[in-house]
């Protein structure tokens, strides 16, 4: 070997849906585990997808071919990452960088030898859909509307499963003489003058939910797309 050295290849590759992609390939010293030459294959795999999300619990498995897995540390830019054991991590960004790295190491007794890296993009979690009595647009029946829980967004397409909370809403309604009448909302509940416009409104008359906003798992305030419905009995 180069300088007499005992070297090692090891190759990082990254698992995500959809397929395994070709990361990298490092050269480190020999472990302390004073192993024979060998190649390592590294797998640092998003449970979910190949994209970490801000201020949310990122799922991720990282494994090293031919090493057991208590011996297996990271660490990650921009964030915390936390080890629940058998390969399974979880990473959380706290701030909205463009991208992090996952570092990851081989810790035995003592000695922590970095075995290789991974990059990662990073996105904010993308908004829910406002949905009300299971719709968002088109027609529902007064009684289905009044009867309804409240605003519900709804993430769709997106493998997290996230919780988002509406925080205000401007009910509009238009009532006799073709005017329209607006009602603020706090939270997503409706309110009992919002349900009695509903039971009174004659067939076909239009109701708006409008200025939804929604408070995500990062912190961060969304305004949602309004909801347009028209009444029938």
């Amino acid at each position: 070997m180069e300088d007499g050295e005992m070297k090692k290849r090891v190759m990082i590759m990254v698992i995500a849906l959809g397929g395994i992609y070709f990361i990298a390939r490092v050269a480190a010293s020999q472990s302390a585990l004073n192993e024979p030459k060998s190649e390592k294959v590294i797998a640092v795999a998003p449970t979910n997808m190949a994209v970490l999300y801000v201020g949310v619990e990122n799922p991720v498995d990282i494994a090293i071919s031919d090493l057991p897995i208590k011996y297996i540390t990271a660490t990650v830019d921009s964030g915390e990452i936390e080890n629940k054991g058998e390969g399974k991590f979880v990473v959380k960004i706290n701030s909205a960088v463009k991208s992090t790295k996952i570092n990851v190491f081989e810790n035995y007794n003592g000695v922590k030898i970095k075995i290789g890296e991974r990059f990662f993009r990073v996105k904010h979690v993308p908004d829910p859909v406002a949905n009300i009595a299971g719709v968002n647009s088109g027609t529902i029946s007064k009684s289905v509307l009044a009867a309804s829980v409240g605003i519900i967004p709804l993430m769709r397409d997106f493998d997290f499963d996230l919780y988002f909370r509406i925080t205000s809403f401007t009910f509009t309604i238009s009532v006799k003489g073709g005017d329209l009448l607006s009602l603020p909302g706090s939270g997503n509940r409706l309110t009992p003058a919002m349900i009695s416009k509903i039971q009174s409104a004659p067939t076909g008359t239009k109701v708006y939910f409008e200025d939804i906003n929604a408070k995500g798992p990062d912190g961060t305030i969304r305004g949602l797309s309004p909801i347009c419905l028209k009444l029938i009995q």
